[in-house]
C-alpha cells in the first residue's frame, strides 16, 4: 500500500467502526457516509485528480463522489483499485446512468476485497494507530543528514516525512501547534460517523438477486366476497387500447371485463395525455411482472399516469403514500381486541393495506417511496420480489401474491436522497430495496404542446392567446423551479386551476393571483410577480 494511501486509511479508521469478522446476521456498522466522502475528496482533491471528476459528472466533486457506491471508495483508500480506475467507474456510470458500478468484473469478488480493506480499517481503529495526541511534543526541524535520519525514523513508523509535516504547517514557526490543529480537524471530519448500515449491506444484497419469473395467465377468478365482481381478463393490442398513440411495438396487454363494478378501478379521465414513453415501460412492467419506480420532479404526473393507464385497462389500483409517517403495522397489520357474542375479549390480527392488496388482482402503487423510513422498506423488499410476505405477527403466515398483483413506486428523487436540495426528508434508501426495481423512468413535466393541448381539453372556451400566455408562464415557473429559484412548482393541476378561473373571472393575472401568488411564500412571491407581469399584459 502507498504511504498516501495509508495516510487516508488511517483517518478513514476514525470514521468507520465496522468488524466484518464479527459473527451474526446484523453486525454493528458504524459508518458516516458523508464525513467519508469528504475525506475522499479532499484526498482526490491533494493528488490533483479533482478537474477529471468534475469534468465527467458536470457536479461539484463531493456531488460525484456521494453517487458512488461506498465500497468503491473502500477499495481506494485500501489501494485494491487505481485513481484511474475510480475515473473510469465515474465515467461509465455516467455513460451507463448508472449510480457508478462495481470495481470488480466479479461480483463476489468486489465483496471480498471490500472485507479486506474493511479488515484493515479495524485493525488500525482498534490499534490505536488511528489517533494521535501530540499536546507533549515540540517538533523542530533538522537539516541535512539529521533530517534524513528523522525521516527514517518516521517512515519506520508509517508516518509522513518531516518535509510533508512542514508543509501541513504553512510555515516552520510552531509546527506542533498547527499540527493539533490539523489532528483535530481529521478527527472533526471523521468524528460522529454514523452509517446507513443497509447501504453496505445492501449493495452486498444486490449480488445475490435471482433472475425473475414472468407468468401470463389469461383468465382469473378475482376474490369474490360480495363487493368485488368476478373478472376474466382478455389480451388486447396496446394500440387498440390507447388509441391516440403510435407505439414502436405495438405488443398485446391485459385489459379485464368485470361481472360489476370494481371499486378499485380509477375513473377514465378522457383528456388525459399520454406519453409514449413512460406508457410503454409501464405496461411492459405490467405485461412481465416486473417492479416500476417512476422518478421525477413533483407535479410531473407519475402517480396519475400509472392510475390512468390502469383505468383504461379496467385494472384494479391500490395507492397508498409511504412518507415519514407509515409505519410497519400500516403496512402488514396489527392485532386488535374485539369482543364476542360472549362477552369474551379476543385478539384478532387485521391485515395492513399490503397482504390485503397482494391478496387480489391489482396495481399496488406506493406513492412517495423515497420518504418511507428504513423498517418499513424492508418489510417491502419481500414484496417487491414477488415472494410471499411473511407475517411473523401473525404466527408466520405466508401471504403469496395474487397472479395479477403488480407494484409500482413514484418518488420526487432517484432514492439516494435529496439531490435536488427541495424535497425535505426525502432519505437515501438501500440499495438492497432500490434493486429490485427492474425498470425505471424518468417522468418530466408536459411539453409546450402537450399542456396548451390539455389547456385545450379542459377550457374550451379559453381564450388562443390566454392560451398561449398561460403555457409561457409554465415555461419559466418550471424553469425556475428546476434552478432552485423558487421552491413552489405548479403542476397540471395548478395550471387548470389558473385557466379554468380565467374563464369565470376574465382575467388571467387576476386567476394568478387568486391560485399561484396569494399562496407562496415571501420568497417565492418576488420571483413569481417578476415572471406574471413580464408574461402577462
Amino acid at each position: 500500500m502507498t504511504h498516501v494511501n495509508f495516510e487516508l486509511m488511517k483517518e478513514l479508521a476514525l470514521a468507520i467502526d465496522w468488524n466484518p469478522d464479527e459473527e451474526g446476521l446484523e453486525p454493528h456498522v458504524d459508518i458516516d457516509v458523508a464525513k467519508v466522502q469528504h475525506a475522499v475528496k479532499r484526498f482526490i482533491k491533494d493528488e490533483g485528480h479533482e478537474e477529471s471528476f468534475t469534468s465527467l459528472s458536470k457536479k461539484t466533486l463531493y456531488n460525484t463522489l456521494k453517487d458512488h457506491p461506498m465500497g468503491n471508495l473502500v477499495l481506494l483508500a485500501g489501494d485494491k483499485i487505481t485513481m484511474k480506475e475510480l475515473i473510469d467507474l465515474t465515467k461509465q456510470g455516467i455513460q451507463d446512468n448508472k449510480l457508478y458500478p462495481f470495481a470488480m468484473d466479479k461480483a463476489m469478488g468486489w465483496v471480498d476485497a471490500n472485507r479486506e480493506v474493511a479488515k484493515e480499517i479495524y485493525e488500525l481503529r482498534s490499534s490505536g494507530a488511528a489517533s494521535f495526541d501530540l499536546s507533549k511534543c515540540i517538533l523542530e526541524v533538522p537539516q541535512g543528514g539529521e533530517r534524513s535520519a528523522l525521516n527514517t525514523i518516521l517512515g519506520s513508523v508509517k508516518l509522513p516525512p518531516i518535509e510533508e509535516l512542514v508543509s501541513l504547517a504553512k510555515g516552520a514557526g510552531d509546527v506542533i501547534k498547527t499540527a493539533q490543529e490539523e489532528a483535530h480537524k481529521q478527527i472533526e471530519i471523521a468524528n460522529g460517523l454514523k452509517n446507513d448500515v443497509e447501504n453496505m449491506q445492501g449493495q452486498m444484497a444486490t449480488l445475490l438477486l435471482k433472475a425473475e419469473a414472468n407468468s401470463k395467465p389469461t383468465v382469473l377468478d378475482a376474490s369474490h366476497d360480495g363487493t368485488i365482481p368476478k373478472g376474466t381478463t382478455i389480451m388486447k393490442k396496446a394500440s387498440e387500447v390507447f388509441p391516440e398513440l403510435t407505439f414502436k411495438t405495438d405488443f398485446e396487454v391485459m385489459t379485464w371485463e368485470w361481472e360489476g363494478v370494481h371499486p378499485h378501478v380509477p375513473e377514465i379521465d378522457p383528456s388525459y395525455i399520454f406519453r409514449e414513453k413512460e406508457l410503454t415501460r409501464v405496461l411492459f412492467a405490467a405485461v412481465t411482472n416486473q417492479r416500476v419506480y417512476l422518478q421525477g420532479h413533483t407535479g410531473t404526473g407519475k402517480t396519475t399516469l400509472v392510475e390512468q393507464a390502469a383505468a383504461r385497462l379496467n385494472q384494479p389500483c391500490i395507492r397508498t403514500n409511504f412518507d415519514s409517517e407509515i409505519s410497519r403495522m400500516d403496512l402488514i397489520g396489527r392485532d386488535t381486541l374485539k369482543t364476542d357474542d360472549k362477552g369474551n375479549v379476543q385478539s384478532t390480527f387485521v391485515d395492513g393495506i399490503l397482504p390485503k392488496s397482494m391478496a387480489q388482482p391489482c396495481w399496488f402503487i406506493a406513492d412517495e417511496i423515497d420518504f418511507v423510513r428504513p423498517d418499513v422498506a424492508y418489510v417491502m423488499q419481500s414484496a417487491l420480489e414477488g415472494n410471499g410476505l411473511r407475517i411473523t405477527e401473525d404466527g408466520d403466515r405466508v401471504v403469496k401474491p395474487n397472479p395479477m398483483f403488480r407494484m409500482f413506486a413514484t418518488g420526487n428523487t432517484v432514492g439516494q436522497g435529496d439531490e435536488f436540495g427541495m424535497y425535505q426528508g426525502a432519505r437515501p434508501q438501500s440499495i438492497a430495496l432500490l434493486d429490485r426495481f427492474t425498470v425505471w423512468s424518468k417522468v418530466d413535466y408536459l411539453e409546450k404542446d402537450q399542456r396548451e393541448t390539455l389547456i385545450k381539453r379542459h377550457t374550451p372556451t379559453l381564450k388562443t392567446e390566454d392560451v398561449k400566455t398561460l403555457s409561457k408562464y409554465m415555461d419559466e415557473h418550471l424553469e425556475a423551479f428546476k434552478q432552485n429559484d423558487v421552491v413552489q412548482p405548479i403542476s397540471p393541476r395548478g395550471m387548470l386551476a389558473v385557466a379554468k378561473a380565467t374563464t369565470i373571472l376574465g382575467s388571467l393575472k387576476e386567476a394568478m393571483y387568486m391560485t399561484i401568488l396569494d399562496r407562496a411564500n415571501a420568497e417565492d412571491y418576488a420571483t413569481l410577480k417578476g415572471i406574471v407581469d413580464r408574461v402577462v399584459a
